[in-house]
């Protein structure tokens, strides 16, 4: 009876044990796997195959959440649904993007083309939110000038929407200025 008790507790804490394997960060080179996976991911976004990329990139991520690429693939499945014009799901990946990885270097370009997606559903109000965000907070980087764009572009397209004229002078004044510090 006792050894039966004892196997029994030994095959449910294997059976409890997490079948992913955790890798540190720093040994994202040493793994092969996880790179060959990475790899894979990318070759069939490149290819046009977006459903297998992101399937490829979900499994990424859920094998290697702590890995140094994992903030990437997210923004790839993000792009992989926008590419796809499922807009929804794109910008709910872009927002699993900016709530998870708040310290990535792929956040700025996140909220311009969450800016994307959102003009594409017709949601211009919170398209404009995320270009205006972009010029007020990261005003040095390339995406405030392209979120400028954007707005100088939804402006001219709605040429008698005066709440878009409006927005567009204010964020020419807020890139100005933040290109004069």
């Amino acid at each position: 009876m006792k050894k039966f008790s004892i196997l029994f507790i030994l095959i449910l804490i294997i059976g409890c044990s997490s079948s992913k394997p955790y890798i540190p960060p720093y040994e994202y080179s040493e793994n092969q796997l996880a790179k060959l996976l990475y790899d894979r991911a990318i070759t069939y976004q490149e290819q046009g195959n977006y459903d297998l990329s992101i399937i490829e990139f979900r499994h990424f991520i859920d094998y290697y959440p702590k890995i140094y690429y994992a903030d990437e693939a997210q923004l790839n499945i993000a792009k992989c649904y926008q590419a796809l014009r499922q807009f929804n799901e794109a910008i709910n990946n872009y927002r699993i993007l900016l709530q998870r990885y708040k310290q990535s270097d792929h956040k700025v370009e996140a909220i311009y083309r969450l800016g994307e997606c959102y003009q594409e559903s017709n949601k211009l109000q919170q398209a404009t939110k995320s270009y205006l965000l972009i010029i007020k907070k990261y005003s040095t980087t390339d995406w405030a000038k392209k979120s400028k764009e954007k707005i100088e572009e939804l402006s001219n397209k709605f040429p008698r929407s005066k709440w878009l004229k409006k927005l567009n002078k204010t964020a020419n004044k807020m890139y100005r200025k933040s290109q004069k510090k």
